[in-house]
């Protein structure tokens, strides 16, 4: 991914996961402005130097995009008081920037993280949008390895 892609994804994330921790709510900006750098991104990769940074394929973003939707769809049919709407996008347009398979890792440590808060704070919802920013730093800082 662009170094300028992610370096103003991170502002954004970190902006949603700040309004989701303090009102619970994540506004939409912040998945609109996810979804523009994924755009931005597409762009640069079809027509910039691809041997300038890693980009993300076309099918891939489709994946990042369609198999969040459907299990986050198929967990709301099965559990109305499961994920908000505002995570469901956050989810979906981080996909469309990310693609599906490093969406998994951030989905995977923000569940995981997610998991630890309920155990340790004993409630049972959670503001998933900062679990989110922080499996993405996760993935940030750890692709390389």
């Amino acid at each position: 991914m662009n170094v300028c892609i992610w370096m103003l994804s991170v502002p954004i994330l970190a902006y949603g996961a700040y309004q989701d921790w303090k009102y619970r709510i994540v506004p939409n900006k912040v998945p609109a402005g996810l979804a523009i750098l994924a755009v931005i991104e597409m762009i640069i990769s079809i027509f910039g130097n691809n041997n300038f940074f890693i980009s993300v394929s076309i099918s891939e973003r489709i994946f990042g995009v369609i198999v969040p939707a459907l299990i986050l769809f198929l967990l709301y049919v099965v559990q109305e008081d499961g994920i908000g709407g505002g995570d469901y996008k956050l989810i979906i347009a981080l996909g469309a920037l990310i693609g599906a398979t490093q969406l998994s890792i951030v989905a995977f440590v923000a569940c995981l993280i997610a998991l630890c808060y309920c155990f340790m704070k004993q409630v049972r919802s959670v503001p998933f949008a900062i679990m989110v920013f922080v499996g993405y730093i996760f993935l940030l800082i750890f692709r390389e390895i």
